[in-house]
């Protein structure tokens, strides 16, 4: 794995990751920390001060939805709780960890909100699974069309980050980037979903005055001023994003230069479609039954037929091949 593809920092406090300085992930968002900024509670699990704060405070609740409340005093890394912890044995103290009732809550249990899910993406869906873009992912990534498109629109808007997005159905992958490594992560945690909602670009000047932005682990890890996410339109259909960030200064934005990156997108999403067309082992979707064909019979007659014709073409076709004998 080249360096530019490696996590550098911690999420939380921003330093480096060094031989004395281990990364860590956290397992309940994923992000890089390190071992000052991780905890390891009594589910052996090591989680960020980010995860931590999710936590309330100590209430008593049925065991079967709670986890138990680590303790300051407790050695890091212990298995078992410190002897001096003058904890009584019943009944027991828990933290309760609520659930999310709304995918759109804001701060009070999130440093950073989840994006929520459009209510109607049918056709989307559709188009994608027609176009078989997520199965079309490593030939995509392979195009070298789309990372000379994408390091153009960074030369123009003058960005140190930047990459195409492919907005799945649960999930958003990285099609090709600079300056950030190659992502897979839920849809609800990804800056690029914000689109979807607005159906329009996403233009963030400055993230530390944005609470979609403030506290996100890819702000915080590449110190992140200001975030552009341009639509990849597809049979007017929103398939990806165009994303650039600035990790220095917050640039300024005028109509031209929206526009301008606005037709970088739009010959992006020409050029996927390009290639997912010409792309190997792209076989074309089953055609439909046909209405006439009412009973099993008719139906089993006519797939029978299919393989017939689809064999005497093989048979042809090694016929006419040249036999050498050694």
């Amino acid at each position: 794995m080249s360096k530019s593809n490696w996590m550098s920092k911690c999420v939380t406090c921003i330093k480096p990751f060094h031989a004395f300085r281990w990364k860590y992930h956290c397992h309940g968002c994923g992000s890089s920390i390190c071992r000052s900024c991780s905890r390891l509670n009594t589910k052996r699990a090591t989680v960020c001060r980010n995860c931590l704060s999710f936590v309330t405070e100590p209430t008593r609740v049925p065991v079967d939805c709670s986890v138990k409340e680590p303790s300051n005093e407790s050695v890091r890394g212990a298995r078992t709780p410190s002897k001096s912890l003058d904890i009584p044995e019943e009944p027991r103290t828990f933290a309760t960890v609520k659930r999310h009732t709304s995918a759109s809550a804001l701060l009070s249990k999130r440093r950073y909100p989840k994006v929520p899910f459009p209510k109607n993406e049918e056709q989307r869906l559709r188009c994608l699974q027609e176009l078989r873009m997520e199965f079309q992912l490593p030939h995509l990534q392979s195009c070298e069309r789309l990372a000379q498109l994408l390091q153009q629109a960074l030369t123009v808007a003058s960005g140190e980050i930047g990459a195409i997005q492919l907005l799945g159905a649960n999930r958003v992958a990285t099609i090709t980037t600079v300056g950030c490594p190659m992502l897979r992560m839920p849809r609800e945690e990804s800056l690029s979903s914000y689109v979807l909602l607005e159906n329009a670009p996403v233009l963030v000047f400055d993230t530390k005055a944005d609470v979609r932005c403030r506290n996100h682990p890819f702000v915080l890890a590449y110190d992140v001023q200001a975030f552009w996410s341009f639509p990849l339109y597809i049979r007017r259909e929103i398939v990806g994003t165009l994303d650039i960030a600035f990790s220095t200064t917050t640039p300024t934005m005028s109509a031209a230069l929206t526009s301008i990156l606005q037709k970088f997108a739009n010959v992006v999403a020409t050029s996927i479609e390009t290639s997912l067309q010409n792309a190997p082992m792209a076989r074309a979707p089953m055609p439909p039954v046909h209405e006439d064909l009412t009973s099993r019979e008719e139906v089993m007659e006519k797939l029978l037929g299919m393989a017939n014709t689809t064999a005497n073409f093989l048979d042809g076709t090694q016929s006419n091949r040249s036999t050498k004998f050694y």
